[in-house]
């Protein structure tokens, strides 16, 4: 009964101290090629940085995670040729404005530059000298989980607990 006793509370605790903002927010991102070998195909990323507008790079921590799975190539922010100041992402409103990235994985190359209004370029290069060529395209957000979510845990294993000492005491 301690123990479940003590497991809420540790829960509630963990819920009224938890800080949404600490959380990194995460772009969905879609690279969809219309020439070259890949063309008609489309493939995964996501884009994950610090809450608020602004550039975002890996060296101050604003970035903290770029990948992408091209034809079977994974591409991470390390794979970056100027890492750690590149990739470079830019945030306004929510929005992804600005995005530059040279990416090296498995002797294949994967450069993007994305600027909102002004050009999205994407570019694959196999190890085989073949070249794709496509765009960019953000899917979406993914809302990262709050303290809301943790505060209903805990206030279910206090429920939990108090039911069971209701019923502990009618024996």
């Amino acid at each position: 009964m301690k123990r479940l006793q003590l497991m809420a509370a540790l829960a509630g605790g963990i819920a009224l101290g938890s800080n949404t903002s600490a959380l990194g927010e995460t772009l969905n991102l879609e690279f969809v090629f219309d020439q070259g070998p890949l063309s008609g195909q489309s493939f995964p990323g996501t884009l994950e940085f610090q809450p608020g507008d602004g550039a975002k790079y890996p060296d101050d921590g604003s970035l903290l995670d770029f990948n992408a799975i091209i034809a079977g190539v994974t591409f991470g922010m390390t794979d970056d040729v100027d890492f750690p100041d590149f990739p470079e992402a830019e945030i306004t409103a929510g929005s992804l404005t600005y995005l530059d990235g040279v990416l090296l994985s498995n002797n294949s190359s994967f450069d993007i530059l994305y600027e909102q209004g002004v050009g999205n370029e994407v570019t694959f290069e196999t190890s085989a000298g073949e070249l794709s060529f496509g765009f960019l395209r953000v899917t979406g957000a993914t809302i990262p989980e709050g303290g809301a979510t943790w505060a209903m845990f805990g206030a279910g294993l206090f429920g939990l607990a108090w039911q069971r000492q209701r019923l502990m005491a009618r024996r």
